[in-house]
């Protein structure tokens, strides 16, 4: 039976409870602790997660559950290949119960408590939870869009002690700071995070490279943009250039002899995304510093579970951040985790310091 609206309209209201306490009864019999996540994978697969190919067959068993073999390039797989599951044995109940600790912005110390895991395995599921729920950021913005972009300091935490470009910096409130700029830091160590949010309340926030924000940067988010769109945007040159470039308007922030006023000629301003910064400061606050190697990351889940807030009730989103982040292909091993890539280039940073990673560099 299709439960839809049109069904559930058509019940009376006792009809709706002896409904509600079947459900619930169902519910406390089905998901139990060895209640696995390929139990909510298997009616999804549809294809192999390496050629993507749909002609395959069923091949066995795994640990109980269901194997398959593709018919294209003869590789095995399973529901849980490429996804936050993928060599895990933690059943549903517990990653279910780590979401909603992630969406209630905990600790680690505080998550493994409360899921009986050690903090590795925590720092483990909440990046491939992070990159599961990362597509969110992959929508195209249209209308009338707000954009400017914003500055973290490169952080390099977790990095091994000869694996490092600089000195480690002394932390607390006695630590010394470079007198580079006004901010304490050269302009070529901070990483410029580019922000947009349009009138349908699609976010971007993504990380575009080093130092101050120029036409380059912006040139790599050139297809997230409807052509057309309007650009709410100050008077920054890179921004109307790239403006030009991608076919959009531009509303900008007036400019009067006193200084930039803070709303455009037709009454729009850049409060929403000042509003996004002061809680991206926030965060990186709490977590006393975000490592730039998996900032990203941490970007991706502050848009998706600021989406969340937006379109879903309080009590639903917990079971809508599983069902979302369950299909998101995920490539990280517990090992590549800690060896991901780095957003930016750490040699232009700090190349010229011969420090480190860089000692013996000539170029």
């Amino acid at each position: 039976m299709i439960i839809n609206n049109a069904f559930m309209n058509s019940l009376s209201p006792a009809e709706l409870e002896f409904v509600k306490s079947y459900v619930l009864s169902l519910v406390k019999d089905t998901v139990t602790s060895e209640t696995s996540n390929s139990d909510n994978l298997v009616h999804t697969v549809s294809s192999c997660p390496y050629c993507h190919s749909a002609r395959f067959i069923k091949w066995g068993f795994n640990n109980h559950r269901q194997r398959y073999q593709c018919s294209a390039c003869g590789r095995f797989f399973s529901p849980t290949t490429n996804t936050m599951f993928s060599h895990s044995s933690i059943n549903y109940e517990t990653w279910s119960s780590f979401i909603e600790c992630e969406l209630m912005e905990m600790t680690l110390a505080d998550e493994a408590n409360l899921i009986h895991k050690s903090k590795t395995t925590c720092f483990h599921m909440r990046h491939k939870l992070y990159q599961a729920v990362g597509r969110v950021q992959d929508q195209i913005l249209t209308g009338n869009i707000e954009i400017d972009s914003t500055y973290t300091k490169i952080n390099l935490k977790g990095t091994k002690p000869r694996n490092m470009p600089r000195r480690s910096k002394k932390r607390g409130k006695h630590k010394q700071r470079p007198k580079d700029d006004k901010d304490g830091w050269p302009a070529k160590h901070k990483v410029c995070i580019a922000t947009a949010m349009d009138q349908n309340d699609v976010i971007l926030f993504r990380i575009i490279g080093l130092g101050v924000e120029n036409l380059d940067k912006y040139r790599t988010l050139k297809n997230r943009f409807k052509p057309g769109s309007t650009l709410i945007c100050d008077n920054n040159a890179a921004l109307h250039n790239f403006a030009k470039e991608a076919y959009l308007k531009t509303d900008s922030l007036i400019r009067t002899l006193e200084g930039v006023l803070f709303t455009t000629p037709t009454g729009s301003s850049l409060a929403e995304i000042n509003e996004l910064h002061s809680e991206f400061k926030e965060l990186n606050r709490k977590k006393h510093g975000i490592s730039t190697r998996h900032l990203q990351g941490y970007l991706d889940w502050f848009v998706f579970r600021k989406s969340l807030r937006y379109s879903v009730e309080s009590s639903r989103r917990k079971s809508e951040a599983y069902l979302d982040a369950m299909t998101g292909k995920v490539c990280l091993t517990n090992r590549s985790i800690y060896k991901k890539a780095m957003p930016i280039s750490l040699w232009d940073a700090y190349g010229d310091w011969h420090y480190g990673i860089f000692e013996n560099s000539t170029n």
